[in-house]
């Protein structure tokens, strides 16, 4: 069945990537083939993320990569937990849209940590425009992927 992607009304401050389907989709597709290929060369047994710019992916990828979830709440939940989902993984990968000011990075390395010995292996950025400020990618000791970079070095390998 052939999903419905006809252009619709939204409202969202900056997600119009994940809201609207036409652009979702290629999105979603493109971080699929991405993550299989990084999964080859850096491999991971989980994917973390943290609201609803993370979530728009992960929930979706976790099903077709086949990979368990760890999701980081910004606040505290109805049973007071931040952390939820695999305990068992032994590294994970970030998946977000962009990183600003590290914050969200953080608090998902933070939180891991806490409950977990799982090492995150990198962060992979979605968004098609790269938005992360290029100071950010030298002070992270995490790497950082995007669907740009990872075929920019498969087609140089």
């Amino acid at each position: 069945m052939k999903p419905n992607v006809e252009k619709h009304r939204t409202r969202t401050d900056y997600l119009g990537m994940v809201y609207r389907l036409h652009r979702f989709i290629p999105i979603f597709e493109t971080t699929v083939k991405a993550l299989k290929r990084l999964d080859k060369k850096t491999p991971f047994d989980a994917i973390a993320f943290t609201g609803t710019s993370g979530a728009a992916l992960a929930y979706p990828l976790s099903l077709r990569l086949k990979k368990p979830l760890i999701s980081i709440r910004k606040g505290q939940s109805h049973f007071g937990r931040t952390f939820e989902g695999c305990l068992d993984a032994k590294s994970y990968l970030i998946i977000d849209d962009f990183i600003d000011g590290g914050a969200t990075v953080n608090r998902i390395l933070r939180e891991v940590r806490k409950v977990s010995k799982a090492v995150p292996m990198g962060i992979y950025l979605y968004a098609p425009i790269d938005y992360t400020r290029k100071w950010y990618w030298k002070e992270l000791s995490v790497p950082i992927f995007t669907a740009r970079r990872l075929k920019q070095k498969s087609k140089s390998s």
